[in-house]
């Protein structure tokens, strides 16, 4: 027997099949298209269909069961026809961060907090959503129906209208810690049944064609399935964002109000989670000014030594949301001088993402024995040593796939062991690495209220 992970990611769709031992056995990705405008970032829904549907045709058999994972916060609204009434608004999206206030100033930040265990981010759906209300009123007055990204897969698929607890969470429309929908958002006319049932991960949701569907996770918890996370373990996924999870031995709200508390994947269990806007995505933008590939890339940063020649660099370039929250910080170097390098500038650009991924662990306030690494970003083998050295702790480098392949886990309804492809160790740049953590810190101190 065969089981299918999908996960709607923020730049393509993508598919792992796994046996009954969790062996993969195909695995595919079908790209899409990103909409950009300033701070706004869109997607046509229709084009996580017509991926999955080429996904669903190369298959080389029929799975068992599937289950669906996918970018937490992206949500789409659709008419009394069933049909999206606009395009789908990303994670992201950072229009609707002045509602974030009035949230605040509407119910006090303590209730806010109380009731769904989170500061209110611009990141969250009914942030959007709020946008669309104030802004889009023809639009708002249209939506029967609101989804998060894999959710209106899944519906397009069965009719069945759908959510599970980790991807509520993420709406702010959940009290996190009773795990069922919170009513304090009537007053705005918002009603959490627009996202239909809510289920827990692993509960079969629906089928499709006669396949098993289980409600699936949002990516971050997928990824933590598929990377095989312990109560001991951190989790940092490097995709177009950087993400640190920790597993959560109970309920406990955060001091930093940049951190996420959400539900788990596994019943009755919670995590912390803090995102940076920009992981992988610097990498990326770096080689396109650049225009380099990113083995050339990774090459010449190479050729620069550690502390790249006093380059240090704050990672920003879409504003930031952990360990800090801030649409309007921008991303920057310092310690540039005439001396400088494009390999230093390379080097300097994998530093800060290492810097600014342990400033948010240090905000967590978390133990953790080791890290697992996954994502496009950690096939960088220099930028998951510069992580080891940062963090100065061992790094296991888990499925680059881990959040459709914790899709599939979930789908066959169990876990299985771990095999880590490779182990980094501290080396011996680390005690360097210390000092220079303390520098980034001082600096970003001061970036941030500029």
């Amino acid at each position: 027997m065969s089981y299918l992970g999908i996960d709607v990611g923020t730049n393509a769709i993508k598919a792992v099949m796994i046996d009954s031992s969790g062996n993969i056995i195909f695995e595919k990705s079908i790209d899409y298209k990103i909409y950009f405008n300033n701070c706004y970032a869109e997607e046509n829904p229709y084009d996580w269909i017509n991926g999955f549907k080429k996904i669903m045709e190369s298959l080389p058999e029929r799975p068992e069961s599937m289950a669906f994972t996918g970018q937490m916060h992206t949500f789409v609204i659709t008419d009394d026809y069933e049909k999206p009434v606009r395009n789908a608004i990303l994670w992201s999206d950072f229009r609707g961060y002045k509602y974030s206030q009035f949230l605040i100033k509407k119910y006090g930040l303590k209730n806010l907090i109380n009731e769904t265990g989170n500061y209110p981010l611009s990141n969250f759906s009914l942030l959007k959503l709020l946008w669309i209300k104030y802004n889009e009123k023809q639009n708002f007055k249209k939506m029967k129906n609101a989804f998060i990204a894999k959710d209106f897969v899944k519906y397009y698929l069965t009719g069945k209208k759908s959510i599970d607890v980790t991807d509520a969470s993420g709406t702010y429309l959940l009290n996190v810690k009773k795990r069922s929908w919170t009513r304090i958002f009537e007053h705005l006319d918002i009603y959490p049944e627009i996202f239909g049932d809510l289920n827990e991960s692993y509960d079969t949701d629906s089928y499709y064609d006669g396949i098993e569907i289980r409600a699936g996770a949002g990516d971050q918890e997928a990824s933590a399935i598929g990377m095989g996370l312990g109560p001991n373990d951190l989790g940092i996924t490097l995709g177009t964002s950087g993400v640190v999870f920790k597993l959560l031995k109970e309920y406990k709200i955060p001091k930093n109000n940049s951190l996420h508390l959400f539900c788990h994947a596994q019943k009755n269990k919670w995590h912390l989670m803090g995102v940076t806007q920009s992981g992988a995505l610097s990498l990326k933008w770096i080689n396109s000014i650049l225009n380099l590939g990113y083995k050339e890339s990774e090459k010449l940063a190479m050729s620069s030594d550690p502390g790249s020649n006093g380059i240090l660099f704050f990672p920003y370039l879409n504003g930031e949301r952990s360990p800090f929250n801030s649409s309007t910080v921008r991303a920057s170097f310092s310690g540039i001088s005439s001396g400088s390098s494009r390999n230093d500038i390379i080097r300097s650009v994998m530093e800060g993402i290492a810097f600014n991924l342990k400033h948010v662990y240090k905000e967590m306030n978390q133990g953790a024995e080791k890290i697992v690494i996954s994502g496009g970003g950690a096939e960088s083998k220099l930028l998951v040593q510069i992580i080891s050295d940062v963090f100065n702790k061992t790094v296991y480098l888990g499925n680059v796939n881990s959040t459709a392949y914790g899709a599939a886990l979930i789908s066959m309804g169990h876990d299985v062991k771990q095999d880590y492809h490779e182990v980094f160790e501290p080396s011996q740049n680390a005690a360097l690495y210390q000092e220079l953590f303390l520098k980034y810190l001082r600096s970003s101190s001061f970036i941030r209220k500029i």
